[in-house]
């Protein structure tokens, strides 16, 4: 999982200005990982190091980009770099305009409340499964897409969980990915890195709260219209099925990003594969390896499945 960063968002119209003496705007404050969290004016929420930083408040002093290059020892089209990006977020205004301020973030939440409610909601589950589901299978196959169909709304429900959670803090952006090798479409909050670890763990968590919000509104449903099991109890055993993958950590979902706010580890895939190939005996060197593992199973896989749908014969493996 990468930190969002002012080096990384598009470019902004040329800067002309020979002068930057408090022109900047924006909040900033140190994160656990012994970096820095930047707060524009739009809203934007990013992660950047101490050299940024000490660059952004000498000029904001009146240093020179030409002379502050020459210090540093780094390249002037960097520094123009990072302030293109610092305009387009607004954090750079008129002269003597400007206000950087050593802000701070809101304050961390107690997740003891979002676990018991968690806990409640599973114990209806697993209510149900005990008291109200008999559905085995379905009678036709034209049921099963009719329920493929329905669990769009759960999918929709799950990523809309993930961005109203996040949106009091930044602004959520749409997100493409691929779930082996199958593209999806997600709600990136990488932005969360730069808050609160609970916080963080409730943002990346809370897809999972509306799939057991939908899945115990439906279980209600059946309790007051039993023959609206037979399509019900499919339905959420479909529901679990994909927790499978999205809780799954070598993958892109958010059991990986629950790995890494828990491990607090960023980038947990990259310095998992560089702890195994240093050869450290370390829980990320496992994590590298079953991350490579399960890489080759999913190309092996989906090799398997697209031969198969060629209609060619595959020679037994056993």
């Amino acid at each position: 999982m990468d930190h969002p960063s002012l080096q990384t968002i598009s470019s902004a119209p040329q800067l002309e200005r020979e002068n930057y003496r408090l022109c900047f705007r924006f909040e900033y404050g140190p994160l656990d990982d012994g970096t820095i969290w930047v707060r524009t004016p739009r809203r934007g929420l990013f992660h950047v190091d101490w050299l940024t930083l000490r660059l952004l408040l000498e000029m904001n002093a009146g240093a020179s980009t030409k002379n502050l290059a020459q210090k540093y020892k780094i390249e002037i089209k960097e520094i123009h770099s990072l302030l293109l990006n610092l305009e387009k977020e607004g954090a750079i205004v008129l002269s003597r305009q400007g206000k950087i301020t050593r802000g701070k973030l809101q304050d961390d939440i107690h997740l003891a409340p979002f676990i018991f409610l968690f806990l409640f909601l599973g114990i209806i589950q697993v209510e149900y499964f005990q008291n109200l589901a008999s559905t085995v299978h379905l009678n036709h196959w034209y049921e099963g897409v009719l329920i493929g169909l329905i669990s769009i709304i759960p999918i929709i429900l799950h990523e809309l969980g993930h961005y109203m959670t996040a949106k009091p803090y930044f602004p959520p952006r749409l997100g493409f990915t691929y779930l082996w090798f199958f593209p999806a479409v997600y709600i990136d909050t990488q932005a969360a890195w730069c808050l609160p670890r609970n916080i963080r763990l409730l943002i990346n968590s809370a897809g999972l709260f509306m799939d057991l919000i939908f899945n115990t509104v439906m279980a209600y449903v059946v309790l007051y219209y039993p023959p609206w099991e037979y399509f019900v109890t499919p339905l959420l055993i479909l529901q679990y099925t994909r927790w499978t993958i999205i809780l799954n950590p070598l993958v892109n979902g958010d059991g990986y990003w629950l790995l890494s706010d828990a491990s607090k580890t960023i980038n947990l895939r990259r310095k998992g594969r560089e702890t195994l190939r240093k050869g450290k005996i370390h829980w990320l060197s496992l994590y590298g390896l079953l991350s490579l593992f399960f890489s080759l199973l999913s190309i092996l896989g989906l090799a398997w499945f697209i031969i198969n749908l060629l209609g060619k014969v595959i020679p037994p493996f056993f």
